[in-house]
């Protein structure tokens, strides 16, 4: 299996070259190749400490706060089971699982999300929080573990990125699933219908997880298509089973009350807090940003591609949250390994982002930062690397040229990469 982490380099020759440098700062950029495992080991730090200095830090709800949007999962999962109001009013029904939490709406969560709480159902609530937590845990272990890292490895990057906000406050939701689903999907992108299944089940809790699956159309892997089909028609029958109207309750439950969440003030997403920081023309910022990774990552090869059609599904999240960001993780760390300078330093910035929103609804910006970021750092990196769309970029959009240094060679596209 290709590591994620085993290939690129810092180019930092090429820059130097760029901006012209010469002398003892041209030699300090380029003579030290470990300069790019200090960068990262500086932001690795940054994140301990502020974990470190923070109150919040009990990922798997040790103590007696056992207020989590796992809640709602819980009470769909045992309504699934049940004769119960499968989309309830959340503070009424918090109350009937012994949860005191005042809140006045209803779950915007698909009855494909309580699925996957099903097995906790029968259990107390403040064991199945903790089960579900661990359990998210080790999903991000499996993940580690897709992407090439060892066992003992994967599990104690695992543990390490619990002080990183997206992954501590991914604990009670649903992130997890979606990055363990999307990482073991690019481990078997030799098997389309395996990897589109995979990426089918990424999107089981999070339908926008299904952007990933473009990386197989656009190679025209229709096998990859037949697997995620497969995998939610099996999904859509079993809810039928369990429930003949879950699918209807969770349309006429929304019908307002999705709306009322999406103008939260504490809402992060990107078109979102576009809106609201540049009105008409921010959101024109946004969309041409989210064109110009989706083109990459359309035309860009392998891993590429995967970087670029992952961030698009967690752009177009009409309601976003720090632990929103979670799939991207593995993807800017790749970058600032890996990477060029310029999207290292993207990379960086997004990476520490979160870090300025203390608590998931507190400062609903950063999390917009740390999506426009990983975008310009995965578009950067993936042009830097396409001699043929960095002459597209030159000739459509000059003004970008100062940021974009190729290295005159297309990339070989992986070599699984063919019509299925």
């Amino acid at each position: 299996m290709k590591r994620l982490f085993s290939a690129g380099d810092f180019r930092w020759a090429s820059v130097a070259n760029l901006l012209g440098w010469r002398g003892s700062t041209r030699t300090s950029l380029t003579g030290r190749s470990d300069l790019r495992r200090f960068v990262f080991l500086a932001v690795c730090t940054i994140v301990f400490v502020a974990f470190v200095l923070r109150g919040d830090r009990d990922p798997f709800f040790l103590g007696k706060g056992l207020k989590a949007d796992f809640a709602q999962d819980y009470i769909g999962a045992r309504a699934l089971l049940s004769q119960e109001e499968l989309y309830p009013v959340l503070g009424p029904a918090f109350d009937r699982i012994g949860l005191t939490w005042e809140v006045g709406h209803r779950s915007t969560h698909p009855p494909s999300a309580f699925l996957l709480a099903v097995p906790l159902a029968g259990v107390d609530y403040p064991v199945a929080l903790r089960i579900w937590a661990v359990a998210m845990t080790l999903c991000i272990v499996v993940a580690g573990r897709a992407f090439g890292l060892p066992w003992r490895w994967a599990l104690l990057a695992a543990l390490l990125s619990l002080t990183w906000p997206p992954t501590r406050y991914s604990t009670p939701q649903y992130t997890s699933i979606w990055l363990m689903g999307l990482a073991l999907a690019y481990r078997f992108r030799d098997w389309p219908f395996l990897s589109g299944m995979l990426v089918g089940f990424a999107s089981l809790p999070k339908f926008l997880a299904a952007s990933a699956l473009l990386t197989h159309l656009t190679q025209r892997r229709w096998k990859a298509l037949a697997g995620f089909a497969t995998l939610w028609l099996v999904t859509i029958l079993i809810l039928i089973f369990a429930r003949p109207d879950s699918l209807t309750a969770y349309l006429d439950g929304n019908k307002i009350n999705f709306i009322d969440q999406i103008l939260r003030t504490d809402n992060g997403a990107l078109a979102i807090i576009a809106w609201r920081v540049g009105g008409g023309v921010g959101v024109a910022a946004a969309a041409t940003l989210a064109l110009l990774v989706t083109w990459a990552g359309l035309r860009a090869c392998d891993d590429h591609a995967w970087a670029c059609l992952t961030w698009l599904g967690i752009a177009l999240l009409p309601i976003a949250w720090v632990y929103s960001l979670l799939p991207l993780l593995p993807w800017l760390l790749r970058v600032i390994l890996v990477g060029r300078v310029l999207p290292c330093a993207c990379g960086v910035v997004a990476l520490l982002s979160p870090l300025l929103g203390p608590k998931p609804t507190v400062h609903p910006w950063s999390v917009a930062l740390c999506i426009v970021m990983a975008g310009a750092a995965f578009f950067l990196q993936a042009i830097g690397e396409n001699a043929v769309m960095a002459g597209v970029v030159a000739r459509r959009l000059p003004w970008l040229v100062p940021f974009v240094v190729t290295q005159g060679k297309q990339p070989r596209r992986h070599a699984a990469n063919r019509s299925d």
